[in-house]
């Protein structure tokens, strides 16, 4: 039990690794950055002290014999508060190592070596904080499509309404780019977003107009990583 815990752990731990490999080179035009950390914390104030039992290379008798009581005693207590659960249950919430931990988003620079947590004192713009907001949200979706069973076939799409509002074009392009770097298909719904940056390779627009009551009109654009071309919406892509 202890080692399928300890596997899980560092299969986490290089989760958060490749996330902040590939976030980076992603900055803000005012050089805002952004690292995400993933320890022990929250409410459990054993959560530090049973990873590191967990992870340790080597543990002596004592060491052992204390982690065994931490592990008996979260599922003893676990069965407490729900007797009628069942042992399967009553383990799967004792031995629940995501619930020892806490993602913290970090905000980092402009200034070199300059690191925030985010909140309210963090003296960012309404433009930057969302950013940050949207870099971590794209670091969790890759984090996630890239620990899927079968990562070959599976599909690795996001969905976003409203997307990038407040956020300068130059940013809009290298949040753009951070997804196809993470090799994530994207489909977004905006106000004026085109999208046609050298950071995306390809990409199919579809601009829906109206005039007052009249009928919507939309045409579809084609941008192929340097022109836009018109085309029909009746041609299929091959």
């Amino acid at each position: 039990m202890a080692d399928e815990l300890r596997r899980r752990i560092e299969r986490a731990r290089q989760v958060i690794a490749a996330m902040n490999d590939s976030l980076a080179d992603s900055r803000t035009t005012h050089g805002i950055g952004v690292r995400i950390e993933w320890r022990p914390g929250g409410e459990d104030a054993d959560a530090a002290r049973l990873t590191q039992l967990l992870t340790a290379s080597e543990r002596s008798p004592g060491d052992a014999s204390d982690l065994v009581g931490m592990l008996r005693r979260r599922v003893e207590s676990a069965h407490a508060a729900d007797p009628s659960a069942g042992y399967a249950q009553h383990l799967s919430q004792a031995l629940d190592y995501r619930r020892w931990h806490e993602v913290e988003v970090t905000i980092l620079g402009p200034e070199p070596g300059r690191e925030r947590r985010i909140s309210a004192r963090a003296k960012i713009s309404q433009g930057e904080t969302r950013f940050v907001s949207y870099v971590a949200l794209f670091a969790a979706a890759d984090g996630y499509l890239s620990g899927l069973p079968d990562t070959g076939t599976a599909l690795r799409l996001v969905l976003l309404d409203d997307a990038f509002a407040k956020i300068d074009d130059p940013t809009i392009g290298e949040l753009m780019g951070l997804l196809v770097r993470q090799d994530i298909d994207f489909v977004m719904t905006g106000h004026a977003l085109w999208g046609c940056v050298p950071e995306v390779p390809e990409l199919d627009v579809y601009e829906v107009r109206r005039l007052a009551d009249g009928a919507a009109v939309t045409t579809r654009v084609h941008w192929d990583g340097r022109v836009r071309q018109l085309r029909p919406l009746t041609e299929l892509q091959t």
